[in-house]
Order: C-alpha cells, then sequence, then structure tokens
C-alpha cells in the first residue's frame, strides 16, 4: 500500500480467490472520518482447450505366460487430459505386477505386466478425460498357448466386378453386352431376359471371369430389362441393365442425356452378429439417379434398423447391427430417364472368430462448421470420422436425438463422410447439434451451432409514406422552439408508456432449494416467488409430469406472485426433481429441487426405490454428456458519439442452457430506461438508446453453467459534443420522435374516419328496410352531412421497443453496487 499526497493506492499483485471481498478505506483527520468501499471480484480467465485424441491407441498383444507384455498409448488435448486403464471394465490399480508410467515429453502412458498370467488375458481398455472431451481406446491380450480354432476355408460369393449399363441404340444396330465376375469356386452364369432364362446361342460366350451377348439387328422385340445371375455354394450375384430402340430424332433430342452405369457396384460381405454393414453404390448418369434397395427380392424402407442415405449418384444401405436374419441376397437398382441397371451382392453373417484384430477408437478429422442462416433457408452440415470398425453416427438438436423426416436428411457413406440436411429451417431448429460417432471401442463427439435470423414481414401498407401538414395535426409550426419546448412532453409521455407497456419475463425471486428433506407421513410446503410484465402463470410438475391439484398436492396463487405447493402427506413414492414453471409471453423461467424422504424414526432404512435409482444414473449419463459455455460470436468494440445508440450482441451455445449476465466496469447492468438488456434462445444483446458519458467502459458478457464458464469483453469508446452540437442532435431527435407521433395520428384519424362512415352506412340501410313501401321522388334526404372537428392531441403511441429481461436466477451478492 501506498500514499502519495492525497491519493493512496493498494495494489495487490497476483489475486486469488482468497482475495475476493470489499475493500473499504478510512481516511481520518480532527475534522470527521470519510469511508468508501469497493468489491473485488476475480474473473476467470478465458480458456482455449481441445479434447482428447489418441494419436497411438493401444494395440492388440500376443503374450506369453511368465513374461513381461506392455501396452503403450500416446494422447493429445488441451489440457493435458487425465489417464485411466481398465481391464475388463474395472480400473487398473498399480501394484508389484502392473506398473503405469506417464512420458510427459512424447504423452505416452505405458502399462508394464511383469510376469503375464492367466487373468491377464482380457479386453484393456485406456480412457482419456479432460474439461472439453473424452476419448477410449481398447485392445486385448491373448495368451500364445491358447489354442485358437483355425478358421476353415470359406468359399469366396461371387462378384461383379463389371455391371451392365442400360443403353439407347440405333434400331438395327449391334450390341455387345459382357460383364466381368469372380467367385470360388468358378460361379455358374446365366443370361435373363425380361425375367426368363435366355437358351445359350452362338451368341453368348461364357469364360473364367467373363461373360458377353450379342445382339445383332436391334429391334423392339429385342429390348428390355437384360440381367446376368452368377451363383456358387457361397452365394450369388446379379447385375440387370435395359436395352432400349430409338430412332435419329429421338437420339437427337436425348443428346446429353446418359443412362446409368455403376461405377463401384455391391460388393458381397462376411460379418459377425452385432457389426456395422454398409452397402454402397456409385453410379454415372445424367440426370441424377433415384435408388431402390431389395433384399430377397422384397422393397426395403429406410427407418431406425436399415437405414438408406442417397445424395448425388451416390446410395448407402446401412444396417447399425446386423442380426443373423439379415443375411440374404441384396439388389440396388438405379434409374433415370434413360433406363435402369441393378446390381446385387451377397451378405453373410457369420459367428464371430477370437482373433488379435487392431482397432481404433472413433475420431473426427472434419467437425462441422457453425451456421447463421435466415428462417426459410436450407442448411447443411458436413463432418468426417475415422475407426475400426466402422463407427454408427448419431445426431442430437440441443441433446435430443434426431430422426429423418420431410425436412431432415441424414447421410453417411464407407469414407466416414457424414450429413446433416435441413431443407427448410424454422426458429425453433436453432442451438446446438451435435454429431456422436461410436463403436465397440470407443466413441467420439462434435458440436456445432445454428443461429436463425427472423424474417420480418412488412406489409406494402407500412411501407407507403403518410405526408399530412404540421398544423393540421398539432396546430403547431413545428420550429425548432417547438420542438425543444415538446422535448420533455414527449419524454415524459415515452417514459411513462414504457413503464406500462415494456414488460419483463419472469424471474423468480424466491427459488426454490437444491435439495429439500422430508419425513414419510409428514405434511410439505414449497414456496417460491416470482415476478414478471405481465404477469406470469405458475405450474408445477413432479418428475417432469404437471401437477394438477388435488386433495393431496394443493396448489396457491397469491396476488403478489407467491405460489405454495403442499403436499399432505409425504410417501417414498413423492421422491425425485420437483419443479417450478413461470412463463408469460415475454419469456420462462424455471427453478427445480430435488425431494427426499426419510424413513421415520425406529424403521428400517429406507431403500430407494429402483426406477429412483434409474433415474439418478441417467442423470450421471446427462452429465456426461454436457458441453462447456462456448461464445459462437462474440461482443466487438463499439465506437460512438453522444446521444447516438449503441448495442452489444453475441451468440451462445452449451449444454445445459448457460446463464447470462451482463457487466459493465465490473457492475451488473440491470434494465433501466436507457439501458435494454436482451436474452432469447441463444441471442443476447445489450443495447444503450443514448450513450453519455457515464456509459464508456468496458463491457462483459459471461455465461456460467454447472460445468464451465465462457466470458466476452468488449469496450465502448465515446467521443462527446460541444454544445452546439448537442442541441442540434436533440433538435433533430425531437423533431423524428414528433414525425412518428403524427403519423400514428394520422392512422388513428383514419381508422376512425373509416368506422364513422361505416355506421353511417348501416343506419341507411337500416330506413330503408322501414319504409320500404314508400314512393321514393328525391335522393336528397340521403345526402351525408359530416361535422368539422378538430382531433385532439395523444401521445399513446410510441416506437416499437424490444423487449428485455436478464434469465438468470442467480443470487447478487449484498455487497455488490450497481
Amino acid at each position: 500500500m501506498t500514499v502519495t499526497e492525497e491519493v493512496a493506492t493498494l495494489e495487490i499483485d497476483e489475486s486469488v480467490v482468497e482475495d475476493v471481498g470489499v475493500y473499504s478505506c478510512r481516511a481520518t483527520n480532527r475534522a470527521g472520518v470519510a469511508t468508501c468501499t469497493a468489491n473485488l471480484v476475480i474473473l476467470e480467465k478465458e480458456e482455449d482447450g481441445i479434447a482428447p485424441q489418441f494419436t497411438l491407441p493401444i494395440k492388440p498383444q500376443v503374450a506369453k505366460r511368465k513374461k513381461t507384455a506392455t501396452l503403450k498409448c500416446a494422447v493429445v488435448g488441451k489440457p493435458t487430459p487425465t489417464l485411466k486403464w481398465f481391464r475388463a471394465n474395472e480400473e487398473i490399480v498399480p501394484d508389484e505386477n502392473h506398473q503405469l508410467s506417464f512420458l510427459p515429453e512424447t504423452n505416452e502412458s505405458v502399462l508394464t505386466i511383469v510376469e503375464v498370467k492367466d487373468l491377464d488375458e482380457s479386453v484393456y481398455s485406456v480412457q482419456a478425460v479432460n474439461k472439453f472431451g473424452r476419448a477410449e481406446c481398447r485392445a486385448n491380450i491373448v495368451l500364445s498357448e491358447t489354442k485358437i480354432t483355425p478358421k476353415p476355408a470359406v468359399p469366396e460369393a461371387p462378384k461383379i466386378t463389371k455391371p451392365l449399363q442400360a443403353l439407347v441404340v440405333p434400331k438395327g444396330s449391334t450390341v455387345n453386352l459382357e460383364v466381368e465376375f469372380t467367385g470360388v469356386p468358378v460361379p455358374e452364369v446365366r443370361w435373363y431376359r425380361n425375367g426368363k432364362e435366355i437358351v445359350p446361342t452362338a451368341d453368348m460366350d461364357t469364360r473364367p471371369g467373363v461373360t458377353t451377348l450379342t445382339l445383332r439387328e436391334v429391334n423392339k422385340k429385342l429390348t428390355g430389362k437384360y440381367e446376368v445371375r452368377a451363383m456358387n455354394p457361397a452365394g450369388e450375384a446379379r447385375t440387370s441393365g435395359s436395352v432400349g430402340v430409338a430412332d435419329a430424332e429421338e437420339l437427337l433430342e436425348m443428346e446429353g442425356v446418359k443412362a446409368p452405369r455403376f461405377i463401384q457396384p455391391l460388393q458381397p460381405q462376411t460379418v459377425a452378429p452385432g457389426e456395422v454393414v454398409m452397402l454402397e453404390v456409385l453410379v454415372q448418369s445424367y440426370p441424377t439417379c433415384s435408388f431402390q434397395w431389395f433384399q430377397h427380392n422384397t422393397p426395403i424402407k429406410s427407418s431406425v434398423e436399415t437405414r438408406i442415405m442417397s445424395d448425388n449418384n451416390r446410395s448407402v444401405l446401412m444396417l447399425p447391427a446386423v442380426l443373423s436374419e439379415s443375411a440374404g441376397d441384396y439388389t440396388c437398382r438405379a434409374e433415370n430417364v434413360a433406363g435402369s441397371v441393378t446390381c446385387s451382392a451377397t451378405l453373410s453373417v457369420t459367428p464371430a472368430w477370437e482373433t488379435a484384430s487392431e482397432l481404433q477408437s472413433p475420431a473426427f478429422i472434419i467437425t462441422p462448421t457453425h451456421a447463421r442462416i435466415m428462417d426459410g433457408e436450407a442448411t447443411e452440415f458436413v463432418a468426417k470420422v475415422i475407426g475400426k470398425p466402422t463407427p454408427v453416427v448419431s445426431w442430437f438438436h440441443n441433446g435430443q436425438p434426431m430422426r429423418e423426416g420431410k425436412q431432415v436428411s441424414m447421410y453417411q457413406d464407407t469414407e466416414g463422410t457424414c450429413k446433416l440436411a435441413i431443407s427448410e429451417v424454422f426458429p425453433e431448429d436453432a442451438g446446438l447439434y451435435t454429431c456422436q460417432a461410436v463403436n465397440p471401442v470407443g466413441e467420439a463427439v462434435c458440436a456445432t451451432a445454428l443461429v436463425v435470423e427472423a424474417f420480418e414481414y412488412v406489409p406494402d401498407s407500412e411501407i407507403a409514406s403518410i405526408t399530412v401538414n404540421t398544423s393540421l395535426l398539432t396546430g403547431q409550426s413545428g420550429s425548432e422552439e417547438d420542438l425543444l419546448a415538446d422535448k420533455d412532453i414527449l419524454s415524459e409521455v415515452s417514459e411513462e408508456k414504457s413503464d406500462e407497456e415494456l414488460g419483463s419475463a419472469p424471474y423468480f425471486v424466491t427459488p426454490l432449494p437444491e435439495e429439500v428433506q422430508a419425513r414419510e407421513g409428514e405434511l410439505l410446503r414449497l414456496e417460491v416467488k416470482v415476478e414478471g410484465s405481465p404477469r406470469p402463470k405458475v405450474r408445477w410438475y413432479k418428475q417432469g409430469v404437471e401437477i394438477v391439484p388435488s386433495p393431496e398436492f394443493q396448489v396457491e396463487q397469491l396476488e403478489d406472485g407467491t405460489s405454495v405447493l403442499t403436499v399432505t402427506e409425504v410417501f417414498p413414492d413423492d421422491v425425485g426433481e420437483v419443479m417450478c414453471e413461470a412463463h408469460n409471453e415475454l419469456g420462462v423461467a424455471t427453478t427445480t429441487t430435488l425431494l427426499t424422504v426419510q424413513g421415520i424414526l425406529g424403521t428400517k432404512e429406507y431403500r430407494k426405490p429402483e426406477w429412483v435409482t434409474h433415474m439418478e444414473e441417467l442423470q450421471s449419463q446427462l452429465k456426461a454428456a454436457t458441453s462447456t459455455p462456448t461464445f459462437i460470436q462474440e461482443i466487438t468494440d463499439v465506437r460512438c458519439q453522444e446521444l447516438e445508440s449503441a448495442t452489444f450482441e453475441a451468440v451462445y451455445a452449451g449444454t445445459p442452457t448457460p446463464d447470462i449476465i451482463w457487466y459493465h466496469n465490473d457492475k451488473i447492468i440491470r434494465n433501466t430506461k436507457n439501458v435494454k438488456v436482451t436474452i432469447k434462445e441463444n441471442r443476447t444483446s445489450v443495447r444503450i438508446l443514448k450513450v453519455r458519458e457515464e456509459d464508456a467502459g468496458t463491457y462483459v458478457c459471461k455465461a456460467t453453467s454447472e460445468v464451465g464458464l465462457a466470458v466476452s469483453k468488449a469496450i465502448l469508446h465515446y467521443s462527446g459534443l460541444t454544445s452546439e452540437e448537442r442541441q442540434e442532435v436533440e433538435i433533430r431527435q425531437a423533431h423524428e420522435e414528433m414525425e412518428k407521433i403524427r403519423l400514428e395520428q394520422t392512422k388513428l384519424i383514419k381508422k376512425k374516419s373509416e368506422k364513422k362512415k361505416g355506421q353511417l352506412v348501416l343506419t341507411d340501410r337500416d330506413s330503408v328496410q322501414q319504409e320500404e313501401q314508400q314512393i321514393m321522388e328525391s335522393t336528397s334526404q340521403f345526402v351525408e352531412t359530416s361535422e368539422s372537428a378538430r382531433a385532439s392531441m395523444k401521445f399513446d403511441i410510441q416506437e416499437s421497443v424490444e423487449v428485455s429481461a436478464v434469465a438468470s436466477s442467480k443470487k447478487v451478492a449484498d455487497n455488490v453496487t450497481f
């Protein structure tokens, strides 16, 4: 601490958490005492991190009894991940026979088994965890003396390497159809036309690996669908293509159109039950083909068990978990206006063999990028994942699994490319999107955010300007003196109107405690108090189900915003989460508590029901899927002059949704007549309507949740005005406000005039109906008369303002000043 003349300074070189608090400075002399205080708040540093990723996963080992074996892996991440080793899902505790070591220079972790025993023959896994994610890899150790049943020689199913293609040829020409194939033993080949087998002739030639069929002087009788079937004991493969005939004019019209041709036909596969199977084809054609899949000639519909994904002349049939009944022949048909082609292959499902194979946990090499689009536009997220065996990819929106539908399509191919496409985006589609890749040895997760900007429709009637004489509306000349004189009146009306019509989203003044304990059989009262404008409606929920008032559950709503839930008699079944929700047209606020029930004294200890235990397990799993708060769009510095408006805007993401608090020079920002704080979905902003000198300084937006913190900072640079410039700006602003009021008054007068005319028309119609027997000789009695009147000055419509609220239930310390 230093004191120089009239300045006293207290410096804290390296502030720590213990330094947080209220500091007071007291100055005394003979005349008295003066004291000032300040609150010291330490903001956490912004931290950039990288989720763990294994650069060198552990590999399977073949070890000998009583010999030494080592498993080694290398992992990267920021901050440095925490590593845990497991054997058969049980964490390995180092002992004399099992030693763990970590080399910081290479980020390698090594498990050394000094003397291998029968117990060590198992599956080993390594988990790497830091605050930004987790990764896992697995491998097994097999003892060399273990007898492994040799895999018997299995015949190779037929495979079409050069399939048929669709053709449109001139009439009378000669066509050679050729198919190449493989298989062990050599497959038997048969040709079919329109489903009927073709009797072998001199025009048909079949040799090992290739078969051809020659069509001479082609005419309409020879057109149709030609098919080749290659069969052996291991399975069957098929390919087909259409042959059409056209004259010269038709061929000229079809110039540029290409019939489908398989570049990558179906391949036979042999897999074990439970594995992921992806059958993929790639064709060349113009225009783009449509695809259809068949199993045993039965059409396949896309579902959760069998997903069909087609994109840009590529189609994939994915079976996330193959079953024994999934075995058989699969066929894919590609078709466009020029023709159609098919190819088939056999999927065999056999028991898994005990082998030491190298596995790889999933890892994203391309992650989806953030998107900001307008309401109604289309968007697409693209990622690329690697892993062995092939990972199953799932997409989530704000933690909820997504399904394919009319506007949502998902795609995954054998190269690891994953796509999520939304054909038309709505505001409710905004939020956090998560891509999860899972295989038997690990899991990988990446996330991105979608920001949807609302499309504002302005009718033509509102665009048209209204020009009215100033003196007609107000009787004033509109001079600078009059505008300045009316400035105070306008500000008073604006303030009154903002207080009445601005409103605020609900927020809990008295929230629920984190946990409530009750004894079995006793009465329980839960009380909250909520504020907001208009008055919020309050609902109570137990385990996500709304509580309907009854003799057992009584709900009281008081005029001051207090809501009381009374449970007349607590039972063990009441254990769980109780939530109170308050909502109005400007927002929603919730507060939750965990209700626990204690057994009566003298009885056995209360045991949780199975569903409660299951719920707690689900909650722990959900916590593992959380993501730390991040700013997709951070606030930026603003430069403005006195009396101008300034806006700081940020877009954030995180699971669960973080709480947002704004600070100005380390003081929490509240809504005032000049400062408006807005929080809507994943977007927040602070708007200063008229900037003054005291508004300059540092602005901080803090996003906090139970899993982390994110901070964004910016500076408001202020430049003042001279008295003449200030007067000029005030005159211009007052003129703009007056003009808006006049336009609104014009609209009101027009509406009242139209309403009055409508009433006169109704009066005329009534008089005609009552005197319909009279003879009308003159129409002078129907001439409408109007009385002149002067519109009275009214200030009931002001410029629209943006509804805002601070969506946070956090308590602010009493020592924080505003």
